[in-house]
């Protein structure tokens, strides 16, 4: 954010390998370029968490159109992150869905995601994945739903809204 406020950009993977080696520096270990092409390559081939298939269908089963945002880039075989993990089946193209962000809900695992969506008029849910947690920082925008995984997010969005007709 800070770069972004400055009129700065960097994308995520050159502030990533930024800010790896600035840790590494810090706590005095060397990180070469092998290492930062490791964690690149690792990146690139991360596994969805367990529940995302299942949670995702659930959302879809109960009529929620989902769509994607991703600063992520296609894999050097041009595959794009979704397609990798095998869950680019679940998601429509928002251009396509002719929808206002007040009818949207940005689904993040970082709480920077759901702040910007919500900046922008989304509302935010927030799955606390291990590490993760809301930033309870006086006049921050909080996600409206903070859910264990996905499933959790859909079971808690069809108890809230369980007559609701979507799509």
């Amino acid at each position: 954010m800070t770069l972004t406020l400055s009129d700065v950009y960097t994308d995520f993977f050159t502030l990533g390998e930024a800010v790896l080696r600035m840790l590494g520096d810090i706590h005095g270990v060397e990180i070469t370029d092998d290492d930062l092409h490791a964690v690149r390559a690792g990146f690139g081939t991360m596994p969805a968490h367990e529940d995302v298939a299942s949670g995702l269908g659930q959302l879809r089963d109960k009529g929620y159109r989902l769509v994607t945002l991703t600063n992520s880039p296609p894999s050097p075989g041009g595959e794009a992150p979704l397609q990798r993990a095998g869950l680019d089946h679940f998601f429509d193209v928002a251009k396509q869905l002719g929808v206002q962000p007040s009818d949207c809900m940005m689904v993040a695992a970082h709480t920077w995601d759901t702040i910007g969506a919500q900046a922008a008029g989304f509302s935010g849910a927030l799955i606390r994945r291990s590490g993760n947690a809301p930033l309870p920082a006086p006049g921050t925008l909080q996600p409206a739903v903070v859910a264990s995984d996905l499933v959790d997010l859909a079971r808690q969005l069809h108890d809230a809204l369980p007559h609701r007709t979507l799509g």
